[in-house]
């Protein structure tokens, strides 16, 4: 009996299904309607008869084809909008009726801060209760919309958010120190534009789905944001070292005396049930299952996002791939799952990200056998590795060997950009419209 290696196209078509079911445009063409004068989304529905001006306001690496999918449904009667998007895709966009600014991700420049400047004066502008304002928020959002607390300066506000980005914290506790640092996350969006009726509109990229964490939460209100960040820095001490004892000192202050606003506001912020997720993770790793099923496949689906260190993941994925495969021995198998991994890294380092770290993971965790795996960030760009993600399968480590790269030594340095590209191994950036966290598919095939 001879092993017959697993098809890659079973792997695209896979991961080509999860991206179309989670594209931003198709987003809003699925789940909103403006129809008669009210908007429909969620099972709410909102008249907006009543309302003199209808805006926009947004930010992510998808919000473009957002944007312009909510314009074309609202036509003239959306007056005018502001958009902050990676100031790669903004150079040139067009969207009718919407300003599509620059913004810089993963740490935010000038370009965020000075675009964050513009929204706020566009938000202050239609801050009355004539405005129906429509936030439109996807992965990516928290770079992207920045704006620092006063006595915070531009240059400490982006060498900090590199050191949480690089901590390997995850994203709620580092989120909720940006939320801390920020005059628009946390719900100050919301406040800015109030008593504007907010509405959120979000394609989620966070685990758990949680609104707070889509962009940091700008139009959702926390109840006590010096607690939260007590928590987050208890849970993760190594968080402290990103401020001085004098910029934890700023922070704490702000944060006091925008507690105490809010204890003078009434109904400021709008309710829970006005924050819509219009697509998800778990809406990307269902299409890419279907699509396997599709061609035959016996599918597990792992339902609860995986979070944890890249290590950490990758075990728990080959061992759950293990008994799998084992149970449909003789038969094709394929396993979906999705989320977001974390990887610390301590200094300067090479080229990669989470999704090509944990194939190689995968690769010296499952060893030879009858499997393929595609690791992908659904955003198309995975780290700075300048790819979506990589292929791995059983002669990964072999063909690696052959080639001198050392994968222990490769993982140290960061550098698995590069030891999947000398594989020829990697998979292409694309736009993709979206931005929904990771995506694994594993797929063995039957014995021949």
């Amino acid at each position: 009996m001879t092993s017959q290696r697993p098809d890659r196209s079973s792997l695209n078509g896979a991961v080509d299904a999860a991206l179309a079911a989670v594209h931003a445009r198709q987003a809003v063409t699925d789940g909103v309607r403006f129809v008669d004068g009210a908007l429909h989304v969620g099972g709410a529905a909102y008249d907006l008869t009543g309302y003199e001006n209808v805006v926009l306001v947004g930010a992510g690496k998808a919000v473009i084809p957002m944007a312009a999918a909510l314009s074309e449904m609202f036509g003239e009667r959306l007056a005018a909008g502001v958009v902050i998007a990676p100031k790669e895709k903004a150079a040139g966009a067009s969207v009718e009726r919407v300003r599509v600014l620059p913004g810089d991700h993963p740490v935010p420049g000038d370009a965020s801060f000075d675009s964050t400047g513009e929204l706020i004066e566009f938000v202050r502008g239609y801050a009355n209760e004539r405005t129906f304002l429509l936030a439109a928020l996807t992965g990516g959002a928290s770079a992207l919309m920045s704006a620092p607390i006063g006595g915070l300066e531009r240059d400490r506000k982006s060498a900090i958010v590199d050191a949480l980005v690089r901590s390997g914290a995850p994203i709620d506790a580092i989120n909720a120190v940006r939320r801390a640092l920020s005059l628009v996350k946390g719900g100050e969006l919301a406040r800015l534009a109030a008593p504007a009726r907010v509405v959120t509109l979000a394609v989620s990229d966070v685990p758990g789905n949680r609104p707070e964490d889509i962009g940091s939460g700008p139009t959702v209100l926390h109840a006590d944001l010096e607690s939260e960040l007590d928590a987050a820095l208890d849970a993760h001490p190594r968080l402290i070292d990103v401020l001085t004892s004098e910029e934890w000192d700023v922070v704490r202050r702000t944060l006091r005396e925008r507690g105490e606003e809010r204890d003078d506001e009434d109904g400021a912020m709008p309710p829970p049930e006005d924050f819509h997720i219009l697509a998800d993770n778990a809406a990307a790793v269902r299409a890419a299952a279907n699509a396997l099923e599709a061609q035959g496949a016996g599918v597990l689906v792992m339902d609860t996002p995986f979070v944890g260190s890249v290590e950490e993941v990758a075990a728990r994925l080959g061992a759950v791939w293990r008994l799998w495969s084992e149970q449909h021995a003789g038969a094709p198998a394929a396993l979906v799952a999705g989320g977001e991994s974390t990887v610390a890294i301590e200094s300067e380092h090479g080229q990669g990200g989470r999704s090509h770290e944990l194939a190689l993971r995968l690769a010296m965790e499952l060893g030879e056998g009858e499997w393929a795996a595609a690791c992908v960030g659904t955003d198309g760009d995975d780290g700075n590795s300048g790819a979506m993600g990589a292929f791995a399968g059983p002669d990964t480590i072999r063909r690696a060997a052959a080639a001198n790269l050392d994968a222990d030594h490769i993982l140290a340095a960061h550098d698995t950009a590069r030891f999947f590209r000398d594989l020829g191994d990697q998979i292409p950036t694309r736009e993709t419209g979206t931005n929904v966290m990771d995506l694994v598919v594993i797929v063995g095939a039957a014995p021949a």
